[in-house]
């Protein structure tokens, strides 16, 4: 576990759930996603940005020197959030006739992440 490698993936981590996280936000009120479902993933969304500033802050402190609990976060966020809150809402945005559209830079350079942080 390199250390700067885990400091540039912690880095992009937080700039990626800041940006998905608005972005989703914004489409829900776009959109109409309002109600218990709508509040409960907002919810998530404030829970992760949570737990990926406080992976940050651990790593800066020292507390955290290896990339597991990062990686046990990204498995969380797909395996629990993205496929089952982020599929109903895309449902609903597919029932509007809405679409979303990443801002840039994350457009065109979404985040990658490589066995360097396995």
């Amino acid at each position: 576990d390199d250390p700067a490698v885990l400091r540039d993936v912690l880095d992009q981590l937080i700039e990626h759930v800041d940006c998905h996280f608005a972005t989703e936000e914004a489409l829900m009120v776009r959109t109409g996603y309002v109600g218990k479902d709508a509040d409960e993933h907002i919810a998530e969304h404030r829970r992760f940005t949570s737990d990926a500033r406080d992976a940050v802050l651990k790593f800066r402190t020292g507390e955290l020197t290896h990339s597991q609990p990062v990686v046990e976060f990204l498995r969380i966020w797909l395996a629990d959030h993205v496929h089952d809150r982020d599929i109903a809402f895309i449902e609903h945005v597919r029932s509007q006739g809405a679409t979303a559209c990443l801002p840039e830079p994350w457009a065109s350079h979404p985040l990658q992440l490589d066995d360097r942080v396995a």
